[in-house]
């Protein structure tokens, strides 16, 4: 019997199996799956394996899709990837960053710096406007902003919340021309610095340094937010995609914990106590697994973490243990875990920020043990203070400059705004990690740096 005489749900089930040059193979027998693969299969394949990232880089149609996240698997898997400063050298602070479809935030001291995002359809190069920049208050280290998030605001990603080091939590409104940011709202919050912020649709939560940790309605700035307190300093929250959990990172013996959320604010009592490390610590980054990953639909059910003894620690909240079910590390640099973001290649690529030599470290889930760290733009000495991962690029922050690590096969580093004073220095110092398309990286267990230049990127497609 011929494989196109087989009813569209058997080929459907059979070609779950099969990889991309499988099925490009296949489209390539005959017309009659050719066409098949176009109409139907393409589609099928994008449902099947989703990638998680929040801007539209690829439009087109299904194959075009496939094709495109293809090869920024192969990228990731090559480690194939452009590096670029995305901002100039600033004094230092501890700036933070959001990113939305349509624009990318980073607060820096007293300013916001909003680099709008073009989309995909546009049919521009740039990957990122000329920044815009905003100065919310008079410069006082006091008032720095500590955390910044994208509100919900009908797809228009003009609306921010902005928190700072004196406790202030405001609404920020950007004007449709991009040239003002306005504040619009303050919310109640202790006189105490945010350590973090986390948002889901409508819900804000913040931890503040003296462990009050605050649910803010951020479409009702006049309701008093409902507040808790844990003990010691609250260095992170989480909010989970379904609201119904919040992750608390803290200090001590038992420092991740995940509490209930109810209508009218977070359960205190109880709380669901995460395993991790055989003594004191402390966790400063949380997150949950992306879409699309190993774990499916349950990805909202796997927290990630990342800790003072430089571990990356993942949990499945399904199981009835608490003991994490995979833990990552650099075995050459226990320094600690500031931040950590997934998504990546296949969605299932994990990153943590260290706390020195502005490194990344990266994973693929599926192969735990081939991990590998590359250097931030700069030789910056500070820690990763914020990552943002998307399925073809990792945006991160250092107490000097912003950067991106790019995976997209076509991407090249002139395609983001260029950085002259940076450049200058660079040249001068002969430094060329600043000078876009490479940075220095090494493989977990293997001693050598690599600093060759990065493989010939070509535009190359699928048919």
């Amino acid at each position: 019997m011929l494989l196109v005489f087989l009813p569209v749900e058997i080929l459907l089930a059979i070609c779950q199996d099969l990889e991309v040059p499988e099925l490009c193979a296949l489209a390539r027998t005959c017309r009659a799956l050719h066409d098949l693969m176009e109409n139907l299969m393409w589609k099928d394949y994008l449902a099947q394996h989703p990638r998680s990232s929040i801007t539209q880089r690829c439009g087109g149609s299904p194959r075009q899709l496939v094709a495109y996240n293809y090869l920024v698997d192969r990228a990731w898997s090559s480690r194939s990837y452009v590096a670029r400063a995305i901002t100039e050298a600033w004094p230092r602070m501890r700036p933070v960053l959001a990113l939305s479809p349509a624009r990318l935030a980073i607060g820096a001291g007293e300013q916001v710096i909003l680099f709008a995002v073009p989309a995909a359809t546009s049919g521009r190069r740039e990957q990122l406007s000329a920044p815009s920049l905003h100065r919310i208050h008079p410069r006082d280290n006091r008032r720095d902003i500590s955390a910044i998030c994208f509100l919900p605001d009908g797809e228009q990603h003009r609306s921010l919340l902005v928190a700072r080091a004196d406790g202030v939590v405001q609404r920020f409104q950007l004007s449709p021309d991009g040239r003002s940011l306005q504040p619009t709202a303050r919310f109640d919050h202790p006189a105490s610095e945010v350590l973090s912020l986390s948002v889901v649709e409508d819900t804000a939560v913040t931890a503040a340094r003296s462990g009050v940790i605050s649910v803010i309605p951020v479409r009702s700035p006049w309701t008093k937010p409902s507040t808790m307190t844990v003990h010691g300093k609250a260095w992170t929250v989480h909010l989970g995609p379904d609201r119904k959990r919040l992750a608390v990172g803290t200090v001590g013996l038992h420092p991740l914990n995940v509490y209930h959320v109810t209508p009218s604010g977070p359960v205190s009592t109880h709380p669901t106590i995460l395993g991790g490390a055989p003594r004191a610590s402390a966790v400063y980054g949380i997150c949950h697994a992306s879409e699309g990953s190993i774990w499916g639909s349950a990805s909202s059910e796997v927290l990630i973490s990342g800790w003072y003894d430089g571990v990356t620690r993942i949990h499945d909240l399904r199981q009835k243990g608490r003991m994490p079910c995979l833990k990552l590390q650099d075995v050459w640099d226990d320094s600690p875990v500031y931040c950590v973001a997934a998504g990546g290649g296949g969605s299932c690529h994990v990153a943590s920020g260290s706390s020195r030599h502005g490194t990344v470290r990266l994973w693929d889930v599926r192969q735990p043990a081939a991990g590998w760290s590359a250097f931030s733009p700069g030789k910056d000495a500070s820690p990763v203070y914020s990552i943002i991962m998307e399925s073809s690029r990792l945006f991160g922050i250092t107490q000097a400059r912003a950067f991106v690590m790019d995976f997209d096969p076509v991407v090249h580093h002139t395609d983001y705004p260029s950085t002259p004073i940076a450049e200058k220095i660079a040249r001068r110092e002969r430094d060329t990690s600043l000078l876009g398309e490479w940075t220095p990286h090494y493989l977990h267990g293997v001693t050598k740096i690599d600093t060759s230049r990065r493989p010939a990127r070509r535009d190359r497609r699928l048919s």
